[in-house]
């Protein structure tokens, strides 16, 4: 599946060197590039028979090691968050023995909360951080990535509700990786024709992740007593008196592993990550430095038969593709100003924001409502009269979780195989509208799964039915959103800051979507109309649809 990360024999750069810094941002074209409401140009021949616009692939995709490197950051953020929630009920019981489950409950959202509050507002400075020029986009990256290993080092050694609340949101302080990430994808990508496969891989990376990190946090947590032999009293690891670190700390093993992943992938950002801000790439990268001088130690060869090094003024690696009036510009030695926070005044950037929210607001909601609904108990005695009617599915916790599995695994081919061509097809903006509206479907029909008689065949093909629907609107409009918001940025030094407050934009939504939509549905399950969240949702994914018909060509 990844093998097109490997660098082909022809190119230079960054695959096969560790010199080239050169990456075009998303700056206006000389030609006009085709914008997100039209279809992706065919291929032309030139007066040779040549091809001068190849078709966009995977193994086209310019700077694999770049992008590659940035999906693993990606994958780390949602297995870093993901982990945790799996043993967070049981990490709170053992906090305090005597409290009762609905206040675990209570403390296990105020954890949630808690993070995702204080991003709605770390998200803007962080982004603005990153615009900076005396900081750029890497050492902001890294500043995410040493946040998860001091929220999880110290939730490891945590011993009450109150310090895991200060550990969570001393990594949610620090935490833009989501938008940063986005943000130098798109600057390392460069042509916009390559967006759509690179966006494309984020959810993927994301999908893995959320499937690693909590098959990790649920088979290390309170290992003495899950894994007796190995770490108990009398063990093969524990000897007479078992891991006495273990057993004070019983969920510490699957944060350090967390914060162990963190470290390694931090390593990698400082070694192997260039800098992407225009006017922060003249810095010493000297990361880059030190794996440079690592790879010439590695691979030693006798003087007489190395090259010579090209001056470093007109280095070929540095200025491959650069017309020659660049290289004979001067460089100012002072960065312009950074724009100021009107550039999120324009329409277009409004729009774009509006339409985020409302995604994030409906898209998370979903999710959360899904995970309640599915194993509500059926309504006994089942009454209904038109739209009034009661109760949830029945199914068991395995039987949820299987359920909601489904869209996943829809969404991994599709990514890969569909997306790209379609979007291509029919233009970004476009296929995210028609696609959104299967979202609006999907949310009018789920309450209705209520009458599927309570049998195994008939309830997992209408199961499999409407999340099948979900993963495939997920397909689209998932990438789509984060493409747009980079779309819409007329400045490109402003492109972290955008994204931050995107960010920001969806923390807010996370935060308040899940708490209305489990507020509604208590509502409608009292009142025998359990479809109030459901078709809530509805009208605001309609509203979004009205949204993106306003939102105009941001080429």
């Amino acid at each position: 599946m990844f093998l097109w990360f490997l660098p082909s024999s022809g190119r230079k750069g960054n695959e096969e060197g560790l010199e080239s810094d050169s990456y075009p941002l998303l700056e206006q074209p000389t030609d006009r590039s085709p914008s997100i409401h039209e279809t992706a140009p065919e291929e032309s021949e030139d007066k040779h028979g040549n091809a001068s616009n190849p078709p966009v692939t995977w193994s086209s995709l310019p700077n694999k090691t770049q992008l590659f490197i940035l999906l693993v950051v990606r994958f780390s953020e949602v297995a870093y968050r993901s982990s945790t929630r799996t043993y967070r009920f049981h990490q709170l019981r053992w906090f305090d023995p005597v409290v009762p489950d609905s206040s675990l409950s209570t403390q296990a959202g105020i954890i949630h909360g808690s993070s995702t509050a204080v991003q709605i507002f770390s998200g803007i400075l962080i982004g603005r951080l990153a615009d900076t020029p005396w900081i750029g986009r890497k050492p902001m990256l890294l500043c995410g990535l040493f946040g998860y290993i001091i929220s999880s080092v110290g939730l490891a050694f945590s011993k009450s509700f109150l310090a895991a609340v200060v550990f969570q949101v001393a990594g949610a302080v620090m935490d833009g990786i989501s938008a940063l990430v986005r943000t130098t994808i798109a600057e390392t990508m460069g042509e916009k024709k390559h967006l759509s496969r690179a966006f494309v891989l984020l959810p993927l990376f994301a999908n893995v992740g959320g499937t690693l990190g909590p098959f990790m946090g649920g088979m290390l947590a309170d290992p003495v007593h899950n894994y007796p032999s190995l770490f108990g009293k009398g063990s093969i690891l524990g000897g007479v008196d078992g891991v006495q670190w273990m057993s004070r700390w019983p969920y510490a093993l699957p944060n350090l592993a967390t914060a162990g992943m963190c470290s390694l992938i931090a390593v990698m950002v400082v070694l192997c990550l260039d800098e992407t801000l225009h006017s922060a790439r003249q810095r010493t990268n000297y990361g880059r430095q030190t794996a440079k001088a690592i790879a010439r130690f590695l691979c030693w060869r006798p003087k007489s038969y190395q090259y010579q090094p090209v001056g470093e003024t007109f280095s070929i690696l540095r200025v491959e593709g650069a017309p020659i009036e660049d290289l004979r510009r001067p460089q100012s030695p002072h960065p312009r100003r950074l724009a100021g926070f009107r550039v999120l005044l324009g329409r277009n950037v409004l729009l774009t924001l509006s339409s985020r929210f409302l995604f994030s607001f409906h898209d998370i909601t979903y999710i959360s409502l899904s995970a309640l609904f599915f194993p509500t108990p059926r309504a006994s005695p089942f009454v209904h009269h038109g739209v009034y009617f009661g109760g949830g599915m029945g199914l068991s916790t395995a039987e949820t979780g299987l359920a909601m599995s489904i869209s996943g695994a829809i969404l991994i081919p599709l990514s890969l195989a569909l997306y790209p061509t379609a979007s291509a097809r029919l233009g970004i903006l476009r296929s995210y509208r028609i696609f959104l509206s299967l979202a609006l479907i999907l949310y009018i029909v789920t309450p209705f799964l209520v009458f599927v008689p309570d049998h195994v065949l008939p309830v997992w093909l209408a199961l499999g039915a409407v999340m099948s629907l979900m993963g495939i609107s997920r397909t689209f409009t998932c990438p789509a959103s984060a493409i747009i918001l980079n779309y819409c940025i007329s400045d490109p030094s402003t492109l972290a800051t955008v994204n931050g407050v995107g960010q920001s934009v969806t923390s807010a939504a996370n935060t308040i979507g899940p708490v209305l939509g489990s507020w509604g549905l208590d509502v409608g399950l009292k009142s025998n109309l359990v479809g109030i969240p459901w078709w809530g949702l509805g009208m605001v994914s309609l509203t979004q649809w009205i949204v993106l018909c306003y939102l105009k060509d941001v080429d």
